[in-house]
């Protein structure tokens, strides 16, 4: 950072106006700045009902504050606009520039005169939208409290180039994003492949022909029984030099204790170094559990199942199936279950479980959640190499699809980083952007 941008900022923390700034909304801006109504620079429409408009194969997308829910042929405004959530999700403005049509639940804007609606859509971005939400149970705006929101405006040219920022770290952000569902989807092949034996290791380090691989894929998923495999007691097809058997065989299997939620705030401590896993600390995390959002006193841990760093947990409750590998002391609930004394590859047994996360649904009920117990885990068949160095080899491959997911999950966190950063500085005026060509 330049340092006149940093002693501007230093300036602006100690409450001091920087020169070429004036004080305005309690903050400095720049001097040829405006202050604004929002309704100054747009007009909010209301959306309307879509079931009078909607068809199939419609040109036009019919938007609800959570994206496209349908199709039509007629519009409702045809020029850029930026669109504002009415109801609920009041703090995700989007920016569209194709011919729409919105629900009653999602405003949208007719931007005025020379002002550039990709600016509009930054600075509306930028607002706390809570703070203005007139319910208490389900946010909400109307549009004369977003009209009459108040703003420092630059001038239509300065207002293209700062657009023109951030829109270029928004293409490296869609740019990356898709990189990783890519990776994502290479992954899943592996694994689909490579932990049913369809592609062998050996495969791979003898380069096999696509076209030989693709031939075995087709007889296996038409039913056939290539040389060299076998079909499960689950009528799986599956390499002969493989074995068969339940995940009791593999692991003993314990589940957690103590009711959920814990209900005690003594049970909890946050200088504690134990974690207090809940399914929500998974979810958020890939392949290992490196922070919980609670942490357990020495009362909480005794209410419940200690699990060393190191260790394969599992969900068995409402979200089934999702394991994780501990990478610090927790303690689980009895809606996880614990593996311990693996007679398998810990990280390949971890992707195995990963691969199968599907089919515990099959032990749901309709309209009910999904819980499953040791006994039903326990009886799960599986098969998997016999040699443990294919295990190995197997193991490292979907290990190292994951460093690379990891890493570009990394790199866009850094580009999330600093487009929001951009944002605070280019949309307060404390970084000017030149406006000659």
């Amino acid at each position: 950072m330049r340092e006149d941008i940093k002693r501007r900022i230093e300036q602006i923390r100690r409450g001091e106006v920087p020169e070429g700034y004036k004080k305005s909304l309690d903050v400095p801006i720049p001097e040829d700045w405006k202050v604004k109504r929002l309704g100054e620079i747009l007009k909010i429409k209301y959306g309307k009902d879509q079931k009078d408009v909607e068809k199939k194969d419609g040109m036009y997308p019919i938007l609800a504050t959570g994206g496209v829910i349908g199709r039509t042929d007629r519009y409702l405004y045809d020029k850029p606009s930026v669109l504002i959530g009415r109801k609920g999700t009041i703090d995700r403005p989007m920016y569209i520039e194709t011919p729409f049509w919105t629900v009653d639940t999602l405003f949208y804007s007719i931007v005025r005169d020379n002002n550039s609606v990709r600016f509009v859509h930054y600075l509306i971005s930028s607002i706390n939208w809570k703070k203005y939400s007139e319910a208490t149970t389900l946010p909400s705006l109307s549009s004369s409290v977003i009209e009459g929101i108040k703003a420092a405006i630059p001038e239509s040219d300065e207002q293209t180039k700062i657009a023109e920022i951030l829109s270029t770290c928004d293409r490296v952000i869609e740019l990356k994003k898709k990189l990783i569902e890519e990776k994502k989807k290479v992954k899943k092949w592996f694994m689909q492949t490579l932990l049913t034996g369809m592609i062998r290791v050996k495969d791979i380090e003898n380069r096999t022909p696509y076209e030989e691989l693709k031939k075995r894929f087709i007889r296996i998923n038409s039913g056939e029984i290539p040389e060299g495999y076998k079909r499960s007691k689950r009528q799986d097809i599956f390499p002969e030099d493989w074995q068969e058997v339940k995940l009791r065989n593999i692991a003993s299997i314990h589940r957690g204790a103590s009711p959920r939620p814990i209900g005690e705030p003594r049970w909890f401590d946050d200088n504690s170094e134990v974690g207090w896993v809940r399914i929500s600390d998974v979810t958020a995390s890939s392949k290992t559990l490196l922070q919980t959002a609670q942490r357990l006193s020495e009362q909480g841990i005794k209410k419940s199942r200690s699990v060393l760093p190191g260790k394969i947990i599992m969900s068995i409750c409402a979200t089934v199936g999702k394991p994780i590998i501990t990478g610090f002391e927790v303690c689980i609930h009895d809606g996880f279950v614990v593996f311990e004394n693996l007679a398998a590859i810990k990280d390949f047994f971890y992707y195995l479980l990963e691969k199968s996360e599907s089919i515990w649904s099959k032990y749901g009920q309709t309209g009910s959640q999904t819980n499953l117990n040791t006994t039903i885990v326990g009886n799960e068949r599986m098969t998997l190499p016999q040699s443990q160095s294919e295990q190995i080899q197997i193991a490292e491959i979907l290990s190292t699809a994951d460093k690379e997911i990891n890493l570009l999950n990394k790199d866009l966190e850094q580009w999330e980083i600093k487009k929001k950063s951009l944002m605070q500085l280019l949309l307060t005026g404390i970084v000017r952007v030149s406006t000659e060509n």
